[in-house]
């Protein structure tokens, strides 16, 4: 046999055993997959014991998780290439974002508008005369508010019976988790510690606020959210492209199928995974600071 044949065969043992390695480790890792997934949307808390006291901010795997999990391992397997695989299950991350049909400060802005409605009213009910106390605004306030808040007031009305004002104000605040709610609360408290007149001015006043911020950002929204139109079309484009030039066009794409070629692809995906994520966080709503820290809920 030719040096040059006796070359290849001797490397066709180490090809053999290194694809079937590939193709084991991607078949365990499918099977894995299936069974989070399964796992997941069945409620299953596939980390065990629950988020334990003093950690709230535990990561737990989700659905998306589990899917881009799975879509990965079987994107690495039909193609053979794990770096597409795993560009795949990022992309699959980011998708929720990118393929909202609201933006995040859209969503953030109808939250305000109906805090805002729901001040108007208490505010109106106050002034009418036809309650007696700002505990019985509160509960009559819950019959007229807005969808969005409709759920947190009903509680926050039920809490105030068997809890009092206070506690039931602060479990309202801690349920709508803004600080726009804690400002509301705020004033709310102040009454409700302090006594004293024209609280029905300041909820006005503050419901007004909330319609300027509101102005304000939806404007800066809609100029940032036209990227998203142009990034659903970027990104249908380039898998298209890519999922179409490996099944269709073998012979142009078999240089990825060696190491060099992966790592050139890696470079290639992780730039426009990294532009995915900066337009994500461009259109993804940030909220401030909470303003009722804990130290601020202890009664004076």
């Amino acid at each position: 046999m030719p040096p040059a044949g006796r070359g290849l065969a001797a490397l066709g043992g180490p090809i053999m055993s290194g694809a079937v390695l590939i193709v084991g480790i991607g078949t365990v890792l499918l099977l894995g997959a299936a069974g989070l997934l399964a796992a997941t949307l069945c409620g299953v808390d596939v980390l065990g014991g629950g988020t334990p006291a003093g950690r709230p901010d535990r990561w737990r795997p989700t659905r998306t998780h589990a899917i881009a999990l799975g879509v990965g391992v079987v994107m690495w397997l039909v193609s053979a290439w794990p770096v597409m695989g795993l560009a795949t299950g990022v992309l699959v991350l980011l998708m929720p974002d990118l393929l909202a049909r609201k933006s995040g400060t859209q969503v953030h802005n109808e939250l305000l508008g109906a805090l805002a409605g729901w001040v108007r009213r208490l505010a109106d009910l106050m002034r009418s005369g036809a309650v007696t106390s700002l505990q019985d605004a509160l509960v009559r306030s819950a019959d007229t508010a807005p969808e969005l808040v409709a759920g947190p007031v009903r509680r926050l009305a039920a809490r105030i019976g068997p809890q009092g004002p206070e506690t039931a104000l602060l479990a309202f605040a801690d349920e709508v988790a803004d600080p726009i709610g804690d400002r509301i609360v705020m004033a709310l408290l102040i009454r409700h510690r302090q006594g004293g007149s024209g609280l029905p001015d300041v909820l006005t006043q503050l419901a007004a606020e909330i319609d300027v911020d509101i102005q304000g950002q939806r404007q800066t929204d809609a100029e940032r959210y036209r990227l998203v139109v142009n990034v659903r079309v970027l990104v249908v484009l380039t898998v298209v492209m890519w999922v179409g030039a490996k099944f269709f066009m073998g012979t142009l794409m078999a240089h990825y199928d060696t190491v060099t070629g992966q790592l050139e692809l890696a470079a290639v995906l992780g730039l426009f995974l990294v532009s995915m994520m900066w337009i994500r966080a461009k259109v993804r709503f940030v909220g401030g600071a909470r303003l009722l820290g804990d130290q601020m809920k202890v009664r004076p």
